[in-house]
């Protein structure tokens, strides 16, 4: 069951919502792995979830190059991954993967952390 949903607007913000809402705390930004599991967060009896919206937190949205690395937020989209300049002179093969994945609509809401911490072997990123 979903017990409530916090916005946040600052890692201070995030860091205290998840520690005031333990155990039931559940990041979410783009949301397309939770979509998937509304049936199974609707049949869990035992812990009422709460989400912590980090989406617009703005160190989360940033993609940099720094020396010879890239930095990208983890609230970074896959459309944001694909349409950036940073990544295309840098990482033009991290462009053309990132497009593979999913539709349209899935690319506009999928972000790079959610991909990669996704507990789905199959993950794309």
């Amino acid at each position: 069951m979903i017990a409530g949903y916090i916005k946040v607007e600052n890692l201070d913000q995030a860091l205290q919502a998840l520690d005031q809402n333990q155990p039931a705390a559940r990041i979410l930004a783009g949301g397309t792995d939770i979509m998937q599991k509304t049936r199974a967060i609707r049949r869990n009896k035992t812990n009422d979830l709460v989400f912590v919206d980090i989406k617009d937190i703005k160190e989360f949205k940033s993609i940099s190059r720094e020396d010879d690395n890239l930095l990208i937020g983890p609230a970074v989209t896959l459309d944001e991954l694909i349409r950036s300049e940073i990544i295309a002179d840098a990482a033009p093969d991290l462009i053309l993967a990132a497009g593979y994945v999913g539709s349209p609509e899935l690319r506009n809401r999928a972000t790079v952390g959610g991909n990669i911490c996704s507990k789905n072997p199959a993950a794309d990123l």
